[in-house]
């Protein structure tokens, strides 16, 4: 079944800004998450970055679209009303939303309590957008409940697909981090779709993020410090990333 395309007018509440190396998550002008793709182009980093998330103004946010209630596949297989007017949340765009597939996930903390990340479908990583000490254990266990009763709560993912080629950015979590670890504890393949944009393939790769990220307090204090480097191997050492530059 092909995807339904929907071309949005949005209002940036949600976006990602990418220069073709780095990438972040931007909700309500603070950042979110931020994903460092270097510094070498044969590794693949990434690591969530503690921004100014404000998970109540969020959820809050997201509550009316009742995302728990539409766990059906058609749902989003059809051009529901509702699709079309979360998606104005976003940034200007084309979009569609599909399931995603094929993927393993791994979940690491660093000693300054960062939440890394991985999740693969294909060529592209699932990116956590909160430390993983923040979530509620009885929220999760109230998930795992529901998901041994036979429902499958929903995670949402964003993600931008850019027209070089098969470069695909990688997306990340809009909601669902403790559905999504009731799932991992239950070893159940999690009910996951992104949301895709396909509009924007114009970004500027002169445009180093990494520069404002240095100067951004907490990233320079604290994450910016450390990565763990990925490699066809598995992962590889802590590593000084101050010193790559």
């Amino acid at each position: 079944m092909e995807n339904n395309i929907y071309k949005i007018n949005g209002s940036s509440f949600i976006c990602i800004t990418y220069d073709g190396t780095t990438s972040y998550l931007e909700i309500d002008q603070a950042i979110i998450a931020v994903n460092i793709a270097g510094p070498y182009q044969d590794t693949y980093n990434s690591y969530f970055i503690r921004g100014n998330f404000n998970s109540s103004y969020v959820n809050n946010y997201l509550k009316q679209f009742n995302f728990d209630l539409y766990t059906d596949h058609n749902f989003f297989n059809s051009k529901h009303p509702q699709i079309e007017q979360f998606l104005k949340s976003f940034e200007p765009g084309t979009y569609y939303i599909e399931q995603a597939n094929n993927f393993f996930i791994s979940i690491l903390e660093s000693d300054y309590k960062l939440l890394f990340g991985d999740f693969s479908t294909q060529d592209h990583a699932l990116l956590f957008t909160r430390n993983i000490i923040d979530l509620r254990r009885n929220i999760i266990n109230a998930y795992k409940n529901e998901i041994i009763k036979g429902d499958r709560p929903i995670i949402i993912a964003y993600r931008k697909d850019y027209g070089y080629g098969s470069e695909t950015g990688d997306s990340f979590i809009i909601d669902g981090h403790h559905k999504l670890m009731a799932y991992i504890e239950l070893e159940i393949v999690p009910n996951i779709w992104e949301i895709v944009n396909i509009g924007d393939d114009n970004y500027d790769p002169t445009n180093q993020l990494l520069c404002a990220y240095l100067n951004h307090e907490e990233i320079k204090n604290t994450s910016l410090k450390y990565f763990y480097r990925y490699t066809e191997n598995g992962l590889g050492e802590l590593s000084d990333l101050a010193s790559k530059f």
